[in-house]
């Protein structure tokens, strides 16, 4: 499944000895996946997901690859409003 990282501050950096992805606590992490995706299967997509440290927030669309549907771009700014202060009310 396809996703979207969206995230509102900087994350840490690694340790240089380890191979394994700092923790984005304490960002906020935001990943969108489509239902109908053609390159990833949903099992990766659940992964991901559990992989990624909290605070995260994680939707599922009817939508493709693209995640092109109006309510992605739409729950996409909704949480750029929440998480970094965009201006509310944007319509699509």
């Amino acid at each position: 499944m396809h996703l979207f990282l969206l995230v509102a501050l900087l994350a840490a950096p690694a340790d240089a000895g380890s191979t394994a992805p700092p923790p984005a606590a304490p960002v906020s992490v935001f990943m969108q996946f489509g239902r109908f995706e053609q390159y990833f299967d949903r099992d990766s997509a659940t992964r991901y997901a559990a992989a990624a440290t909290e605070p995260k927030k994680v939707l599922w669309h009817d939508a493709a690859h693209d995640l092109n549907d109006p309510q992605c771009l739409r729950d996409r700014y909704a949480w750029l409003v929440e998480q970094v202060g965009l201006k509310p009310g944007l319509a699509f």
